[in-house]
């Protein structure tokens, strides 16, 4: 029994050597917080896009075509000019329409001329014939001399008809002819610039026909139409005055906005897609028919939208997270990501507005994690 004692108080006065001096202080083994940066989240308008290659067209574009065969007697524009609507571009010189015209203009004035003779031989016999009424009924002349009155004054009237439908058809031959006369002079049919010129002064022409070439081609760029093919899927989403913004890439640097204009609401079924148009003001043609590019349309957008910066999601297989401070602790939220544009994702479910978001220091960060919210570095300081 003494041996046992003996054993104890050995080892109890052992341990109390191994106590630290009271200036030694236990190593702390908590972990120090994790510096992060925080920002809340942002109500912005953010939407889906979709990038097609595009290209730029004229507005509008005629081939102007000769409707009568003849020489080019005058052109007065080249490619690259502007031109007004109704301004004139060739004149042709087609010698024998002017002699047709020449000659339906005489047989007009002579049709005139017997219509006027018809005219007044049709009064005279009216006249004549009134007053053999009034004779025969005092039996001045014989039932026979009212009858040849009768018959005089009818010829007369039907000559007079003959009369006028020849002088109607002699005008409306003139007319043609005039009309006829005035395709001779080729006119821009609306403002714009002359991209095509493929005859000159003297050509034989001959009236337009699917095997011709025109004379000129005209082309309308103060507004200019971009098209574009949208896939099948997206089709559902194509809707009039959707945002869509245009990059040609002749014109590095710059972008140009519009809406959708129209669609052609059926798909191409070689193709599967849709042709979708934008018009875009073109006033110091900067865009020129025929430039290539990428239209970008936002097929579906959603205003108000509660926003986080795309850094600041973490997602796994099956779930999205996002970390929020939550008494100087980290705290998990499982979040129901949107949308995602220019840097940012849509929260659906998750985290309200006022909630402090973490968007950096997130390696390694877990739930309940101490933490330390620290200030942003700004832009271009000095270190």
């Amino acid at each position: 029994m003494r041996t046992v004692c003996g054993v104890v108080a050995a080892l109890l006065v052992a341990g109390g050597c191994s106590r630290p001096s009271e200036g030694t202080k236990a190593p702390d083994t908590t972990a120090p917080p994790a510096r992060v940066e925080v920002a809340r989240p942002e109500r912005r308008t953010v939407a889906r896009t979709i990038t097609l290659s595009a290209n730029v067209e004229a507005f509008e574009q005629a081939s102007v075509y000769a409707k009568l065969a003849g020489y080019v007697d005058r052109i007065t524009v080249d490619i690259g000019d502007r031109v007004n609507e109704g301004e004139i571009l060739a004149t042709l010189e087609i010698p024998e329409m002017a002699d047709q015209y020449a000659q339906a203009e005489q047989q007009l004035a002579q049709q005139r001329a017997e219509l006027t003779k018809a005219e007044a031989e049709s009064t005279l016999q009216k006249i004549v014939f009134t007053r053999s009424q009034g004779l025969r009924a005092k039996d001045a002349i014989t039932e026979q001399d009212l009858d040849e009155a009768r018959a005089r004054a009818t010829k007369a009237a039907a000559e007079l008809q003959l009369a006028r439908a020849r002088a109607r058809a002699g005008e409306a031959r003139v007319g043609e002819l005039h009309t006829l006369m005035q395709y001779a002079t080729l006119r821009a049919p609306f403002a714009g610039v002359v991209t095509r010129r493929f005859v000159d002064r003297g050509a034989l022409v001959q009236p337009s026909t699917s095997s011709n070439a025109p004379l000129l081609i005209v082309a309308r760029t103060d507004t200019v139409r971009v098209f574009a093919d949208v896939p099948e899927p997206d089709v559902p989403f194509i809707s009039g005055g959707d945002g869509a913004v245009l990059n040609v890439a002749a014109l590095r640097g710059r972008t140009f906005a519009g809406q959708i204009t129209r669609f052609a609401g059926a798909l191409d079924p070689s193709s599967r897609t849709m042709r979708t148009e934008v018009d875009l003001p073109n006033a110091d043609a900067t865009l020129r028919p025929g430039m290539y590019g990428t239209l970008t349309i936002a097929v579906e957008t959603h205003p108000d939208a509660l926003t986080v910066p795309e850094g600041a999601v973490r997602r796994e297989k099956k779930r999205a997270i996002v970390y929020v401070v939550d008494r100087d602790h980290a705290a998990e939220r499982i979040v129901k990501p949107g949308l995602t544009a220019e840097g940012r994702v849509e929260i659906l479910e998750g985290i309200a507005d006022r909630d402090r978001v973490i968007t950096s220091g997130l390696v390694g960060l877990s739930e309940g994690a101490p933490v330390q919210v620290v200030e942003a570095p700004r832009t271009g300081a000095t270190p």
